[in-house]
């Protein structure tokens, strides 16, 4: 077995173990790990290949995507609001948020269907360096210029009163979040990132699988933080 073909295994067995550990934050009992990663060949109708614009369909989700998007989410909500934990199971439905203030929650901000809110700048950069890779490995994708999109966000009056506010109260670090939120969403921007790495050297089956596993975590994310 030569050194790519080691390098292969670890790889894969390491992204094997973090998706235990996602399954469990996540709470969540994952699939069959060959199908999720594509290491079985099979066909697949949603191919991360047709994806050519937002917003992407979600049907080519299975429970365990949607259990890892669905945490993401929640853990999003809760760094913008303090009455809310992200290990909840549920939802953070836009009609609770509605119910309890005229539009904007500490962070969040709700136009339409959509909720937006903010997250700290280590988080967004992160996001930000992933949205390039997968900007390189799926090129027909839509380019949402995620940078200068966020920038925009930044410079919105709902936004700059959040900030303001966080400043009076003292806060130091801009965060609102108390239960360890911004550490398990850093875990889950590892698991994308890694699966991101491996993803951009294969092909194929393999390639979709990991793929659908990253953007499972980063889409909620970029939702959140410019939309």
């Amino acid at each position: 077995m030569g050194v790519a073909d080691n390098l292969y295994k670890s790889i894969k067995n390491a992204i094997a173990t973090f998706c235990h550990v996602i399954s469990i934050i996540c709470n969540a009992d994952s699939d069959t790990l060959d199908g999720l990663f594509g290491w079985n060949s099979f066909k697949d109708e949603n191919s991360s290949e047709t994806w050519a614009s937002f917003p992407l369909a979600s049907d080519w989700q299975l429970p365990f995507h949607r259990k890892i998007s669905l945490k993401t989410f929640n853990l999003c909500v809760a760094s913008c609001v303090s009455s809310f934990s992200g290990w909840e199971p549920n939802e953070f439905h836009l009609d609770l948020l509605r119910s309890r203030d005229n539009g904007n929650i500490f962070g969040i901000s709700i136009s339409g269907l959509s909720v937006a809110g903010f997250l700290n700048s280590h988080i967004t950069d992160e996001i930000g360096s992933q949205w390039q890779l997968v900007s390189r490995i799926l090129q027909n994708l839509e380019n949402i210029e995620y940078e200068r999109s966020l920038a925009r966000r930044m410079n919105a009056e709902w936004y700059q009163k959040v900030m303001d506010n966080l400043k009076r109260k003292g806060s130091e670090k801009n965060t609102i979040a108390c239960f360890g939120e911004h550490d398990a969403l850093r875990i889950m921007l590892s698991f994308s990132n890694l699966c991101l790495i491996a993803a951009e050297h294969n092909e194929g089956d393999q390639t979709n699988g990991l793929l659908k596993l990253s953007m499972s975590v980063l889409l909620p994310l970029v939702s959140h933080s410019l939309f």
